[in-house]
């Protein structure tokens, strides 16, 4: 037989990131089994727990988290916050600490929902959020609000967000009152480009030039537009150096610069989710990588073993306790 583990985690979403991580805390054995990061991949890069609660007709936005569980465990007391919301607070915890250990910090508390920008041109209400993005906030946002978009970028439109925006921004933030106002930004070494995609902006985000054109940009359109309290931009800042073209732009520019939130395969989650694979890693909890779990049996010395695909070899893993994070979502698990 091969060495035993206390614990194997199947899945490495944000589910089997904070089982393994709260198994370490008890010092037992953790390994992870893992085909990919699978539907972190397709998120905000934030992290949720509850922004709004489901209705027949309409859903119900959530500002206040303990009203909304409340709301919802009333609705829904089948749900599976039934059973976890006592736990939800430890569980958040240890994914943070995680990603904290992966070089991502986030802010929040909990208790009140942050509101951000989406690009679909709504709002999105989520507990906890990058701390290099706290300026995309909403919550309370006033005054005028630069929506800056690029020339050749499919993937967001600015004057469509913007009507959007000024539309249903008194629904998802009752105390904001701010006027978004639409811009698109032609880069020089980008003018040739007739289609530019999420990915190709945060490449060029991530090198000096990039961004020294960013900043030169939204410093000429600020001043000409003059009054501008805060600026959004798509989530393209780099892929490696967000936190520090944050950080630029807001000296350079000197009001607050926030990214909008993005689904579907995001810049920010793919931020993410290697946050959360270089926080494991430093946290010491081993992983198994690009492997598909094809089947769990019990032995028997009444142990578990999980029996997994990994480069086309059919390879065997033995546990004590297994725990099953792999989702279905996206990763078919």
């Amino acid at each position: 037989m091969n060495k035993m583990i206390d614990v194997i985690v199947i899945g490495s979403g944000i589910a089997g990131v904070t089982a393994a991580k709260a198994a370490a805390d008890e010092q037992v054995s953790v390994e992870i089994i893992t085909k990919g990061a699978g539907a972190t991949m397709m998120g905000s890069g934030a992290l949720d727990i509850l922004g709004a609660v489901p209705g027949e007709e309409k859903n119900t936005t959530v500002n206040d988290i303990k009203e909304g569980m409340e709301l919802l465990l009333d609705k829904n007391p089948r749900h599976p916050y039934a059973v976890l919301k006592d736990s939800l607070e430890n569980g958040i915890k240890a994914l943070r600490e995680v990603c904290r250990a992966g070089g991502m910090e986030f802010t929040g508390d909990g208790v009140t929902n942050a509101v951000i920008p989406n690009i679909l041109g709504t709002f999105k209400n989520t507990a906890y959020i990058p701390s290099y993005n706290k300026y995309a906030d909403a919550a309370k946002a006033a005054g005028k609000i630069l929506v800056a978009g690029f020339r050749g970028h499919t993937e967001f439109y600015p004057e469509y967000a913007c009507r959007s925006y000024n539309t249903y921004q008194r629904q998802f933030a009752p105390d904001a009152d701010a006027v978004y106002i639409a811009t698109t930004l032609e880069l020089p070494s980008l003018a040739d480009r007739e289609r530019i995609t999420n990915a190709e902006l945060a490449a060029f985000f991530d090198t000096r030039e990039g961004m020294e054109e960013l900043a030169a940009a939204l410093d000429d359109m600020k001043n000409i537009m003059g009054g501008i309290q805060g600026i959004l931009i798509p989530p393209v800042l780099g892929y490696r150096k967000y936190a520090q073209n944050m950080e630029l732009l807001y000296e350079t520019l000197g009001i607050p610069v926030g990214e909008i939130a993005a689904g579907g395969h995001s810049v920010s989650a793919q931020r993410l989710a290697a946050a959360l694979e270089k926080g494991l890693e430093n946290k010491g909890i081993e992983a198994v990588n690009q492997a598909k779990a094809v089947e769990i049996r019990k032995t028997e010395e009444d142990v578990f073993c999980i029996v997994y695909e990994q480069q086309g070899k059919i390879k065997e893993a033995y546990a004590r306790s297994v725990v099953l994070a792999a989702g279905g979502f996206i990763g078919g698990g």
